[in-house]
């Protein structure tokens, strides 16, 4: 599991960057398009609150970014471009190990239909027609 241990590792720089500069972090990968979206100190994660600095990173085509800030606050370029870079790589390992469970999720799914066929080729698995 190499895949997942770079993961691991990515996830872990990101998260010591965050605590280091009191960040939080939600994301969002249940569907396209994946979103991180960095909070800065504790907050809850109420929408309305509009005084809590705010960075969203949105996963398209491209990576697009939201800033919202509030006047008087600020936020270290160098701070924002380590954690754009590492936000980046967290999603393509990410996308990389859910696509390399792929073909495992997919047998899963479909292993019933294959068991019912008693080891035969299934020509019509709706049909229940079988050749030996």
């Amino acid at each position: 599991m190499e895949l997942l241990t770079e993961l691991q590792e990515a996830e872990e720089k990101l998260s010591t960057l965050l605590s280091e500069e009191n960040w939080t972090l939600h994301t969002y990968k249940k569907a396209y398009p994946i979103s991180f979206t960095f909070r800065k100190g504790q907050m809850t994660w109420d929408t309305t609150n509009t005084e809590a600095p705010e960075i969203k990173f949105v996963f398209k085509s491209d990576i697009e970014f939201v800033l919202s800030i509030p006047d008087d606050e600020r936020v270290d370029e160098k701070f924002f471009n380590k954690l754009k870079t590492l936000s980046k790589e967290v999603h393509r390992l990410y996308l990389l190990f859910w696509f390399s469970k792929k073909d495992e999720r997919f047998k899963n799914a479909f292993s019933s239909m294959w068991d019912a066929c008693d080891g035969k080729v299934a020509v019509g698995m709706l049909l229940k027609h079988y050749e030996p």
